[in-house]
């Protein structure tokens, strides 16, 4: 059994930030996290992360078999075949797939929106993740298109009409994404230099162990991340209350200054690069979730997801933080 080898194709510790994702739009469509159905919500986001997920390792696979930087993944070091692997995601994504449209049949309120969405999704999932990833500079708008298309599925589980904070859910993971792919995405992938690298098309590179940024690469972080930023603040403009108002300034403040790191000239270490890197994912998601959902589901999305990200980690790839 490669139970570890699996898990580690799937990169199944990140999955917490799709369980976000999915369960902050059933919230905001008002659906309740603590029932059968929303528990059952987010156990079938963490399973579409998952097989998802490795669909994007299994597309991958010849790119990562020319980087010296994936070389410890299950399928590049020979640790899983790579038929193995194609059947068990293709499988998986099947029985996902046929899970996610009797979801929106049975419990929608208004289920041709939400298989609408769930078409979307899957479009731009694979477009993403079969054409564009590797090869086109424009891949970040396939990924932002299929995230932001689960938001609004996710949403349509529960919701029977477009509210504000519906709107500004699914606008705050498209910028979410946009940077999460556009930037962070490029940037780990700085020192390859055989596929279209959007960061390498504005002129950043990596040079003599050094990152050099370009004013047209922190304009592009900028102006993305500090677009979400304000969407947030709106969020809270629209339910505001004190604790969540402190909470919001504290972790834009984290991010900001995250931000900031990511877009100065540096010396270049992939490892510590990573680190920085799920710092922001961690609170890019975690500034709208007190927003969104009540106290209680709020502390328990939370820490589930930092207590489940390091653990898996440590399980999967013998760090803190995910060795992709």
């Amino acid at each position: 059994m490669m139970i570890r080898e699996t898990f580690q194709l799937m990169r199944a510790q990140t999955a917490p930030a799709t369980v976000t994702l999915v369960t902050l739009g059933y919230i905001a469509g008002g659906g309740n996290l603590l029932s059968v159905q929303g528990l059952l919500v987010a156990l079938y986001a963490y399973l579409v992360h998952i097989f998802a997920s490795g669909h994007n390792s299994v597309a991958d696979y010849m790119w990562d078999l020319r980087d010296p930087a994936k070389q410890h993944h299950p399928l590049v070091s020979g640790k899983m075949s790579y038929n193995y692997a194609v059947n068990l995601i293709n499988t998986g994504i099947i029985a996902v797939a046929s899970a996610g449209v009797i979801m929106a049949l049975m419990w929608s309120p208004r289920p041709e929106l939400a298989l609408a969405s769930y078409v979307l999704f899957v479009i731009g999932g694979f477009t993403y993740n079969g054409a564009l990833s590797k090869t086109s500079y424009l891949g970040w708008i396939a990924s932002a298109i299929s995230v932001t298309s689960f938001a609004s599925y996710s949403y349509w589980l529960s919701a029977s009409t477009l509210t504000p904070i519906g709107i500004l859910y699914i606008s705050y993971f498209f910028l979410t994404n946009v940077f999460q792919i556009g930037y962070s995405g490029y940037l780990k992938e700085i020192e390859v230099d055989d596929q279209p690298n959007m960061l390498h098309k504005l002129g950043a590179r990596v040079v003599l162990g050094a990152y050099l940024p370009t004013i047209a690469t922190i304009v592009w972080a900028v102006v993305v991340k500090m677009a979400a930023i304000l969407v947030a603040m709106y969020m809270v403009f629209l339910r505001p209350s004190l604790p969540v108002v402190i909470w919001c300034i504290v972790v834009s403040i984290g991010i900001v200054v995250i931000l900031g790191e990511m877009l100065a000239p540096r010396r270049w270490v992939r490892s510590r690069e990573l680190k920085v890197m799920s710092l922001m994912e961690i609170l890019s998601f975690y500034l709208v979730v007190p927003i969104i959902a009540p106290p209680l589901e709020s502390v328990i999305l939370m820490v589930f997801g930092v207590v489940y990200f390091y653990l898996m980690n440590k399980t999967l790839w013998g760090t803190s933080y995910p060795r992709v």
